[in-house]
């Protein structure tokens, strides 16, 4: 079990102690006053890809103007994590996301009658982890994620560009039944984005968005149909963009 270190609040140019209630509000006041040409950081990718021990990113959590909440996750120094209830932590590397999506939960008065819908994200991590974020509630027709879910997914898919967003049939069966074919396309996407940060090709700006100063060909997840001898479909069979060089035969993508 995590000890959770001493939880402190200190403006990072000066030293000033906000205290532990309400610390990163009197903070902001704080950075708004004493060091008003600060600009506010986003999160960014380079977060994302810190390797820093578990500890580090906790405390260091606390000293961040940055909107770093997801659901009830707060990401920090390239981890995730929240505190549990008997103490201790429930944590993730951000390196290890894999695959985010919305997911429409619906709830029913004797299990007949809707009476509310809430939006989740689902982010699936590996090796086999699922984490389940939970937002406000919708109202009982909503046809699209609540806006809430909507910009977290948009602010993760600029802050972990190497993980799949949005959900489908394929990549579903794919995670399930082929799993180490979507480990591997994540594992070479996450590879690009190193190198392309590294290499300055991809920037983050002030507000976490990425600009790209060159193209950045990312793989993609891909499917053809498998065929025996006869030429009948015998099912799907996944392979990375950078493997589905077959001559002769169509690839999709999942």
């Amino acid at each position: 079990m995590t000890t959770p270190p001493e939880q402190k609040v200190v403006c990072p140019i000066c030293g000033y102690n906000a205290g532990s209630v309400n610390g990163k509000e009197i903070l902001r006041q704080h950075m708004q006053i004493q060091h008003p040409s600060v600009r506010e950081r986003a999160l960014s990718v380079h977060d994302a890809l810190a390797s820093s021990p578990l500890e580090t990113a906790i405390s260091e959590a606390n000293s961040q103007l940055a909107e770093d909440k997801f659901g009830d996750y707060t990401l920090s120094k390239g981890w995730f994590f929240k505190e549990k209830l008997l103490g201790g932590y429930d944590s993730f590397k951000a390196v290890d996301l894999c695959w985010a999506f919305p997911t429409k939960v619906t709830t029913k008065a004797y299990a007949v009658v809707t009476t509310g819908v809430r939006w989740d994200m689902t982010l699936n991590v590996r090796p086999h982890k699922t984490v389940k974020l939970s937002h406000e509630s919708g109202g009982v027709n909503d046809k699209l994620p609540s806006a809430s879910v909507d910009y977290a997914l948009k602010a993760l898919s600029q802050i972990i560009p190497w993980a799949i967003f949005g959900y489908s049939n394929y990549r579903a069966e794919c995670w399930g039944k082929y799993h180490d074919v979507f480990l591997k396309v994540i594992d070479e996407r996450l590879d690009v984005v190193r190198a392309a940060v590294n290499s300055g090709m991809l920037e983050a700006g002030v507000d976490g968005m990425l600009v790209a100063k060159k193209a950045v060909n990312m793989p993609i997840l891909t499917y053809k149909f498998r065929k025996t001898d006869s030429g009948k479909v015998a099912g799907r069979e996944y392979q990375s963009s950078t493997d589905a060089r077959e001559t002769g035969t169509t690839y999709y993508r999942a």
